[in-house]
């Protein structure tokens, strides 16, 4: 009799273990994480449809990723930004990220990821299904900041683009050249720059677009080379501070190598202008040639009346004048021109 006692305790026992570990399994299932105090880590992944989005879309949602961990308690956030062609919603799946940004137009049928509401109709914030938490967090905060007075502002500078010549033509200002006018005129004052050239050479470059990549392998705002940048100690051309940093401090060594050499302040932007498109090494090579021939080699003007002669092959010989070869330059020329227009241009609408 105690022996059947004693088995029908122990069996009791033994289901009550099996069910709370059944019970710890199953909440341990339905655990949802949060996004609240933790570094977040985010993929952009609109290249395929930017020409369908309108403005500066990776831009803006840029600027709400960042906005978004900030109101979690975490500052730290790593924002890429998706290659062409390129998936990031099975890094999404494999804990790679946590948040990947994608089109509204491109929102991929699956049971193991979870949608944002909206932003503005263009795009939607994807999350891991075991991000319900996380979710509820992302769709609460693009509601009360969509919801908010400072919405339109910052929608409106990210989304409602301009062309700086027209403008300029119609006599219209604007209250922000771009997104990025407090970053341009830090940038500019380590420069003596006034920050409107700045800004005419970033939209030369990328007209605001921090996504843009060349077929050279030039990236961001100001588009550097990477491994340019990373001498200077920056690795995220993507971020639009670091690539208006970057680009400042390569601006920076062409400015101070000019300086002897260019007539006057006009002159010198002209020169370090030209060496950011074409290399220093070549603009120095039409300041030598320049005054081996007699011509005014401390203005722009008189670098561009040598440079025909420096495209002929069988009168230009590589020596301690000529280091580099031939120099077409039409690029160049084309280049200061067009900036200098932008300068203009943006003095016109932003005075």
């Amino acid at each position: 009799m105690r022996t059947g006692i004693t088995r029908a305790v122990f069996a009791l026992l033994a289901a009550a273990v099996i069910w709370a570990s059944v019970r710890a399994g199953l909440h341990e299932e339905h655990h949802s994480i949060s996004f609240r105090n933790m570094p977040l880590r985010c993929a952009i992944q609109l290249d395929n449809s930017q020409r369908h989005l309108p403005g500066l879309t990776v831009g803006y949602n840029y600027e709400l990723l960042q906005r978004f961990s900030a109101s979690m308690g975490d500052s730290l956030v790593s924002i890429v930004n998706a290659r062409r062609g390129s998936s990031w919603i099975d890094s999404l799946l494999r804990g790679k990220v946590d948040i990947v940004v994608l089109p509204c137009s491109e929102i991929p049928k699956s049971d193991s990821i979870l949608i944002s509401r909206p932003v503005d109709s263009l795009t939607v914030w994807a999350v891991r299904q075991d991000c319900e938490t996380g979710l509820k967090e992302i769709d609460g905060w693009l509601g009360s900041f969509l919801d908010s007075e400072e919405h339109e502002p910052v929608r409106d500078v990210f989304l409602l683009r301009y062309s700086p010549s027209k403008r300029a033509e119609w006599k219209r200002g604007v209250s922000h050249v771009s997104p990025y006018d407090s970053l341009m005129k830090a940038a500019a004052k380590r420069l003596d720059w006034d920050w409107r050239l700045l800004s005419a050479l970033i939209y030369q470059e990328s007209q605001f677009h921090i996504e843009l990549r060349s077929r050279r392998g030039a990236e961001g705002l100001m588009q550097m080379l990477p491994s340019t940048a990373a001498k200077m100690g920056y690795t995220d051309l993507f971020n639009p501070e670091e690539s208006i940093k970057a680009g400042t401090e390569y601006l920076l060594l062409l400015q101070n190598m000019f300086r002897g050499k260019a007539a006057d302040k006009n002159e010198l932007y002209k020169f370090t202008l030209a060496a950011y498109n074409a290399g220093e090494g070549r603009i120095m090579d039409c300041i030598r040639y320049a005054e081996s021939v007699g011509a005014d080699s401390g203005t722009w003007d008189g670098i561009v009346s040598v440079i025909p002669e420096m495209r002929d092959e069988t009168t230009i010989q590589v020596d301690s004048v000529i280091r580099l070869g031939t120099f077409q330059g039409t690029e160049t020329i084309s280049y200061v021109k067009r900036v200098f227009s932008l300068f203009e241009d943006f003095k016109t609408i932003s005075p």
